[in-house]
């Protein structure tokens, strides 16, 4: 889980909506062969619809995600059941226990997620995670280790950097766009839809904007 300390606490909830991975064990109430399987998993690919769960905190409504990639990495045939190892790209909002109950429809039987593992959020992934064990024993060492961890808010972001002059800046303060007038460098490198990283002329990171071919409409201010 991305945890977000200073003024990066402002872009977290546009960190969560990136593209998340998962690793996810499958319980089949059916014995399958691989390939009837795989092609189950891959007819998931793309645009699905999906309905939440009732345990969780969002409109019981349909709605569309999409899957950007579902392989199947390996399955162990059981008696009466086969378990299936997966991994899923997907868009944030993508609910796994309903995707495997879809498969296990698409199959014919019923079907029980039996473990997840979020292995990848946006840039960040499993391999850049530290335990809150490990957290706590860098904490109570002195904390001068933490700084391998902990990356600015920007290298998880991609974004592009304008340099707005003086003006500007205090009016991205108040809350109010950014025009062209405004910026002193970078607007050449610009194309609609760009997340843009607003800074002042002495280097400080002002506001979280996104380019919208006339302006630069702010997401979210830091100072």
């Amino acid at each position: 889980m991305p945890i977000a300390i200073g003024k990066a606490t402002h872009l977290i909830s546009h960190l969560a909506l990136r593209e998340k991975e998962y690793i996810c064990i499958c319980r089949l109430m059916g014995r399958f062969g691989k390939d009837e399987i795989a092609r189950a998993l891959n007819s998931f690919e793309g645009k699905i619809e999906q309905t939440p769960p009732k345990m969780s905190a969002v409109k019981k409504v349909r709605r569309i995600r999409e899957v950007y990639a579902l392989k199947l990495l390996e399955i162990k045939p059981l008696a009466r059941r086969t378990d299936i190892l997966f991994r899923v790209n997907c868009q944030a909002g993508t609910y796994i226990r309903v995707l495997c109950e879809d498969v296990g429809k698409k199959l014919g039987v019923r079907t029980f997620m039996v473990e997840l593992r979020r292995t990848k959020v946006g840039a960040i992934t499993e391999k850049e995670a530290i335990t809150l064990h490990r957290l706590r024993a860098l904490i109570l060492a002195g904390g001068s280790d933490l700084e391998k961890f902990v990356k600015p808010i920007e290298h998880y972001i991609p974004s592009k950097e304008v340099v707005a002059n003086d003006a500007a800046v205090a009016n991205v303060k108040k809350g109010m766009a950014l025009y062209s007038k405004g910026i002193i460098s970078g607007s050449e490198k610009l194309a609609e839809a760009d997340y843009v990283c607003i800074t002042s002329q002495s280097g400080e990171m002002v506001a979280l904007g996104k380019y919208g071919g006339k302006c630069v409409k702010l997401l979210r201010v830091f100072v």
